[in-house]
């Protein structure tokens, strides 16, 4: 009986999950494109993305709403790429252009990373973010800055 009871215990607190949501900005502005990312010391992390306004509401895994109470290192991704990888060698005439082809005259674009905000807050280790979530949730935001 008391076995039944320790796992029933166990079992409802392992997967009690607090909603939060909260908004980010960066300088004021709110960061429209990303996501952001809470990891805890042990167990599992929760991610959501950011929308139009900057908002995010927190998903834990499969696709459960919320995040499990305690204290949490975070990190924001907010990038966009262009470019691609370069074509084979052979493919390449002078000057990076397309040799034989009737895209000769473009040249290659080369693929490049545009942070809109800072790197830094997209590692774990450097982004400096932390949050607590309590047992009754709530709003987390976030206001970055483009200069430490």
């Amino acid at each position: 009986m008391l076995s039944l009871a320790l796992l029933t215990f166990i079992g409802c607190n392992s997967s009690e999950l607090i909603p939060v949501t909260g908004q980010v900005t960066l300088d004021g502005a709110p960061v429209t494109t990303g996501r952001i990312e809470f990891f805890p010391t042990s167990g599992r992390p929760a991610a959501g993305e950011l929308d139009e306004e900057g908002r995010y509401t927190l998903v834990a895994h499969k696709s459960e709403e919320g995040v499990s109470p305690g204290k949490y290192v975070v990190t924001v991704t907010s990038r966009t790429a262009s470019g691609g990888p370069p074509p084979p060698p052979e493919v390449l005439g002078e000057e990076g252009e397309q040799a034989g082809s009737a895209r000769s005259k473009e040249k290659y674009e080369p693929f490049r990373i545009k942070w809109h905000v800072p790197e830094r807050y997209s590692h774990r280790r450097a982004s400096g973010l932390t949050a607590e979530v309590k047992q009754d949730g709530g709003e987390i935001d976030f206001e970055l800055v483009s200069k430490p």
